[in-house]
């Protein structure tokens, strides 16, 4: 191989790396978002769920509240909870 072909295919290889380097970071920066938005959507989805549990476990109490908000209980709601007390 002479000077020149050798200077040809080291230029081929380094614009395919470069292709290369560029399509996989897109690849990753795609992957990590997606991991992302789904580790953002579990979060919030546990939050919910643990607020959901405690208002129902307080709901029969004098004032339930959800994220510092009073939650205003219906008298019928009252009426059920004093029948599973008794």
């Amino acid at each position: 191989m002479d000077f020149a072909t050798a200077r040809a295919v080291s230029l081929v290889l380094l614009i395919a790396l470069l292709v290369a380097g560029v399509l996989a970071v897109l690849v990753i920066k795609a992957i990590v978002g997606k991991v992302l938005v789904v580790a953002v959507a579990l979060l919030a989805a546990g939050f919910v769920f643990t607020q959901r549990a405690a208002l129902t476990d307080a709901v029969c109490r004098a004032h339930p509240s959800i994220l510092g908000f009073s939650v205003n209980v219906p008298a019928e709601v009252q009426a059920q909870c004093s029948r599973v007390r008794s």
